[in-house]
């Protein structure tokens, strides 16, 4: 996917005339515009997959002020719904100001890097995907059902360990992940889950993190808030009564 960076320092007093700019790098570098409604302000753009084949989906809203981002695991863009939505506030926005400010756009389509420059005054915004350190990820080659003690089969049980939880990822329908428990490695393309509560279908993927995807702003680089932490079970937003950010330092 193209890696661009042809706005370096473009100066904007129109935030229509800054996302309009956006929209176009967005699509150049490889993501995909998912549902448009510039009429209320927002767009939803999906990246392009990451190491693992799974993609994300981030909500794009402005106003004359503030530009702001919300990744989902999954939107529908018939009913205009997020699923499985990342813990955003307070680092989800870039500032802006039509009295005049500056911008930089860098990125291809796994991850995007903006700044604002308002008189002496930086911002920063980045999103996208992170790479997982460590990185066992298979996939569903059959469909699996709830339930306890569920055999599922993938493409491959290399590096799975029986006793350890990793997180199970559907990104295409409900935007649902679960973290379970590997009961037994059955074999070379079967393991047993001791409990799954939802569905998964072919194509869903397992792994130690299947996914990183979410943003940070220029006031928190530390954190990273993400579709997808620890602990998370379900197709519901990440609150911050959970492990909600990836510590960067």
């Amino acid at each position: 996917m193209a890696y661009r960076n042809n706005i370096i320092r473009k100066y904007y007093t129109s935030v229509i005339n800054f996302v309009t700019d956006l929209w176009a790098e967005l699509s150049a570098m490889g993501w995909t515009l998912e549902d448009n409604q510039d009429g209320s302000n927002y767009r939803v753009y999906s990246s392009g997959a990451n190491v693992n084949g799974v993609k994300g989906y981030m909500k794009f809203s402005w106003t004359t002020s503030a530009f702001t981002c919300i990744p989902y695991t999954y939107w529908n863009s018939t009913s205009h719904t997020g699923y499985g939505a990342g813990y955003a506030a307070p680092y989800n926005s870039l500032t802006f100001s039509e009295s005049g400010t500056y911008i930089w756009i860098y990125g291809d389509g796994t991850f995007v890097a903006l700044m604002s420059l308002i008189g002496t005054t930086y911002d920063r915004l980045i999103f996208g995907h992170l790479t997982p350190f460590i990185n066992v990820c298979t996939y569903l080659t059959a469909q699996a059902n709830s339930g306890s003690n569920v055999q599922i089969t993938v493409n491959s049980t290399s590096g799975f360990i029986a006793g350890k939880k990793y997180q199970i990822v559907y990104s295409t329908d409900n935007g649902y992940r679960q973290w379970v428990t590997v009961n037994s490695i059955d074999d070379a393309t079967h393991m047993t889950i001791a409990t799954l509560s939802n569905n998964y279908p072919s194509g869903a993927r397992i792994g130690t993190q299947p996914v990183i995807f979410g943003q940070t702003n220029g006031t928190l680089t530390n954190r990273f808030g993400y579709t997808c932490p620890f602990g998370t079970t379900g197709n519901g937003g990440v609150d911050t009564g959970k492990d909600y950010y990836v510590n960067l330092t």
